[in-house]
């Protein structure tokens, strides 16, 4: 687990990464049951005014398991690069 993104290793030669945005989201402790692994993701502590809509953003990808720690950190700051789209 980092700061903002979570790692999960299939002891293989690839590894599932998922990062969100630094204010949006935070991993929360890790859990394991049997071979199932989960890392909950925590909404940060903000304070917001009733009728305040957030977009969140939380994106995942398969990554080679070889400097797989160095690609998450790489999707948080690709995503934190990103302009949020808009709606209507």
């Amino acid at each position: 687990l980092g700061e903002h993104y979570a790692v999960y290793r299939s002891g293989g030669d690839w590894s599932w990464v998922e990062a969100s945005l630094p204010d949006d989201f935070y991993p929360g402790p890790c859990s394991a049951e049997g071979v199932l692994r989960s890392v909950p993701w925590r909404f940060g502590g903000c304070f917001m005014e009733r009728g305040v809509i957030r977009r969140l953003r939380l994106r995942g990808s398969v990554v080679p398991s070889a400097g797989d720690e160095a690609a998450a950190q790489r999707l948080v700051e690709e995503l934190a690069a990103e302009q949020p789209p808009l709606t209507a």
